[in-house]
């Protein structure tokens, strides 16, 4: 057989990090990853025309009879008997970067003959496990195709993997299906009539759920119809290898059968005869699992962003684990086409430990920045969910606008839900509910807590710096701030200021500038006892009780008076200076570092032994500042720390070791050129950290687990209200969309009530449980488990650029950490 070589021109985009036409607006669904069923057990099926589940011998002589063989090696093909989808045996395809070329390219499949009579209509049924070590990688790879005879080139249709998601590409759509899973199978059923006029028809099914339905044209080839190949083709090992961040791939496959128009869904589907919900007629909207009577909505992980016209499939209730004093969240989809949505507190979780009370519940409505054009590392351009609008506000109690809410059909809505795990809670099971109701009736959505017996602290053990505008805030939310008018003015200023920092807090983050003015006596020393000193004892109303803040960040002009108040009120050893003036990243400039160490010295002269955090890679802090006397905390930028030539950690251990130094971390426009550098470069389309808008939710959450990956003590970033009065429509800066802006202006024009407040946003959520997953990793330190915990922390998220894990593998980590931390055996790798 000669095999044709696909185009490639569509594949370099997608590499590259562009999220197709999927988050534009053509309805992407997300599928919530769940667990296989058990074997079939049934009859015979009707219309089955081939079976590939290697429980035959003649199938375990490979390549199986009948197929033919598009590997190069005894390595690339190997029956396995663990895991398995059904029955006692699977195949593992193995793919490593420099294998021999077949059929003039790297891969590893089984292929059908390449001579399909025309117009079939073909039910395929298979099963897929990417073994674990399937990392992230910005290069796609094609685990099964459709192709065809004619020299039209790539396949009409194809399921393949990128940067962590399943993704279909349907005649040059690419078609986002959610993140892709390690620890577990993926059924996949297709439907395909295979046409080259108006009536062919493409459904598509993951783990029994319906995630696409189309009519019309489904391949270009009136002579043939499409022939099956499956496996593992990745062909930027060819072209473009520096594309691509691994060598090796390795995939099992299991249950493969395929039978005619008489099969249907039952005849092929692997694990049994029965979908989760019967599937849709061909051409029929994608399934909601509900009746007109009921409220449509599905249950999906907090760590997922929701495009505004995505068809999502979750599941009908919400199963979550957490700790003593940690957040827990999810996310409730409302699908379109409704009335009047609410969602509230239902039942209050209850189980033998007592009851969790429904104040620990909060619940936001996602709003939506639209971008008009993308981060470099970023995806489409359109609606991103990220601003929060609570339903009652934990600053002021009011009711706000959040709810009801109609959802348009065609379009989705999106609530945020956090439980509040309370400090004293015995661990066990508690079940409760939340209450949906709208145009179509009202429903009660399950929820299931496991919590576990551990507790966070109420004050992050990650040390943090963010910083805001010191009038940005009151600008945004009340038109002015000038303090010095009037003294209701002032008292304005530093309440506003204070509301950040309090909500940030009870993120787990630390404004560290949210004192209005420094503590001089008089006026400002009385509001700053009022507003600020709360935050910093641990007194004031959050919701984690007795959070403090973590750093202070002192006003370089007014050390003195800092000194005096911080030895007074015990908070000396959370003070630093970060002169941003001449400290801030000076890079190879000599005059910077010149005039940072005169700056620094007159600081030094006030406090001994106050902390100075230079913004500086270690190579520079050696040549310009030998003695160490300018640089107490070292904070180098992501991608100067670990760049993807390779990370540079030891140096940066050996630095902090020393007494009195210590290592943050920082991410900046740097992971999206800052505006000026060639945005399509290779290195911008990493999946880095970072807090842009239009970048994955993990992605937002990585910091935690790369500052205990690095041993890094804090975090800096340099500002959350950059652009705080236009963030609802103008957050373009750097390159980027929303760097240094993290909240949002809550007035009460756009949002209800009778007092603005700032709003959190998605990314801060995601930023947070970043830092409830670095307790865990320190907790499992606690209980002697700490190689087994960097094991944990470095599968997941293996470097500063490869950031971008599914949501599905930060939950079996997250349980991993449960079991290192509990002291249950592990299971061997």
């Amino acid at each position: 057989m000669t095999s044709r070589t696909p185009r490639r021109s569509r594949w370099g985009l997608l590499a590259a990090g562009i999220l197709a036409v999927t988050l534009a607006g053509l309805g992407v669904p997300l599928a919530l990853a769940g667990t296989g069923r058990p074997a079939a057990t049934g009859p015979t099926r009707a219309g089955l025309l081939t079976t590939l589940d290697w429980e035959n011998a003649a199938d375990r002589a490979l390549p199986p009879p009948g197929w033919q063989r598009q590997y190069c090696c005894a390595k690339s093909l190997q029956v396995v008997t663990d895991p398995v989808r059904d029955g006692g045996h699977a195949v593992q395809f193995t793919l490593d970067r420099g294998d021999p070329h077949v059929s003039s390219s790297t891969r590893s499949e089984l292929s059908q003959p390449d001579r399909q009579p025309p117009g079939l209509d073909r039910w395929y049924g298979f099963s897929v496990h990417p073994a674990r070590d399937w990392t992230v990688d910005r290069s796609s790879e094609i685990v099964s195709q459709w192709h065809q005879q004619s020299d039209n080139g790539s396949p009409p249709l194809a399921l393949l993997t990128n940067r962590g998601d399943w993704k279909i590409d349907f005649r040059g759509e690419m078609i986002d299906l959610g993140t892709y899973r390690t620890v577990s199978w993926t059924d996949w059923v297709f439907h395909v009539v295979w046409r080259t006029d108006t009536s062919g028809v493409l459904q598509v099914w993951r783990d029994g759920s319906l995630v696409l339905d189309r009519k019309g044209r489904t391949h270009d080839d009136a002579a043939h119809s499409p022939y099956f190949k499956f496996g593992i083709y990745k062909w930027d090992w060819d072209g473009r290898p520096k594309v691509s961040d691994t060598s090796h791939r390795s995939l099992f496959y299991d249950a493969l059968r395929i039978g005619d128009q008489r099969a249907g869904y039952a005849g092929v589907a692997p694990g049994g005869t029965v979908a989760v919900s019967p599937p849709p007629s061909a051409g029929s909207p994608g399934p909601s699992g509900t009746t007109p009577s009921d409220p449509a909505y599905s249950v999906v992980p907090a760590t997922q962003k929701i495009a505004r016209r995505s068809t999502v499939t979750g599941t009908p209730r919400a199963v979550l684990a957490g700790a003593r004093n940690e957040f827990v969240s999810f996310q409730v989809v409302l699908a379109g086409g409704q009335r009047g949505v609410s969602v509230a507190p239902g039942r209050a979780l209850s189980g033998s430990g007592g009851t969790i009370p429904n104040s620990a519940v909060t619940i936001y409505r996602e709003d939506y920045y639209t971008t008009r054009q993308a981060s470099a590392g970023g995806r489409a351009v359109g609606a991103w969910p990220d601003a929060l609008i609570p339903a009652v506000d934990r600053l002021y109690g009011e009711r706000r606008n959040a709810f009801p809410v109609d959802v348009p059909a065609g379009e989705n809505r999106v609530a945020f839900v956090d439980v509040l795990v309370p400090a004293g809670q015995a661990a066990g099971g508690y079940d409760g509910s939340l209450t949906v109701t709208g145009s179509r009736g009202r429903a009660d959505l399950p929820i299931h807590l496991d919590v576990h017996g551990f507790t966070l602290p109420a004050t992050s053990s990650l040390r943090s710096l963010w910083s805001i505008g010191w009038s940005t805030g009151c600008d945004a939310l009340h038109g002015s701030c000038d303090a010095w008018s009037s003294a209701a003015n002032l008292q304005r200023a530093w309440r506003t200021n204070a509301d950040f920092a309090r909500l940030a807090l009870d993120d787990r983050m630390t404004v560290a500038n949210a004192q209005f003015q420094p503590p001089a006596p008089g006026s400002q020393r009385a509001a700053f006892d009022r507003y600020l000193l709360p935050l910093l004892r641990g007194t004031a109303q959050t919701q984690l009780p007795g959070a403090r803040l973590t750093t202070v960040a002192v006003d370089p002009q007014q050390v003195r008076v800092w000194k005096a108040v911080a030895d007074a009120e015990g908070f000396a050893d959370r003070a630093v200076t970060y002169d941003a003036h001449d400290c801030d990243e000076p890079g190879s400039r000599a005059a910077r570092w010149n005039a940072c160490r005169a700056a620094v010295a007159g600081y030094k002269k006030a406090w001994p032994g106050l902390p100075n955090v230079m913004t500086a890679e270690l190579s520079d802090v050696d040549r310009y500042d030998p003695r160490h006397v300018v640089t107490d905390i070292v904070t180098p930028v992501v991608d100067h720390f670990d760049d993807s030539s390779g990370d540079q950690p030891a140096a940066y251990r050996a630095f902090a070791a020393r007494p009195g130094k210590q290592m943050w971390l920082y991410t900046s426009c740097d992971v999206s050129g800052c505006g000026g550098a060639d945005e399509q470069d290779a290195e911008l389309r990493l999946p880095w950290v970072d807090y842009t808008i239009d970048t994955q939710a993990a992605q937002n959450r990585a910091m935690g687990w790369l500052a205990y990956r690095y041993r890094a003590t804090g975090e800096l970033y340099y500002s959350t209200t950059q652009q705080l009065g236009t963030a609802w429509t103008d957050q373009w800066g750097f390159g980027g969309n929303g760097d240094g802006t993290l909240f949002y202006p809550g007035t009460t024009a756009r949002i209800g009530g009778s007092t603005p407040i700032p709003l959190e946003s998605l990314r801060m959520k995601m930023i947070r449980n970043g830092y409830q997953d670095y307790e865990y990793l320190r907790l499992a330190d606690r209980a002697g488990r700490s190689a087994a915990a960097r094991g944990v922390a470095a599968r997941l998220y293996p470097s500063m650029h490869a950031a971008a894990p599914a949501p599905a593998s930060i939950e079996a980590a997250r349980a991993e950490l449960i079991t290192l931390i509990e002291g249950r055996p592990v299971a061997a790798r």
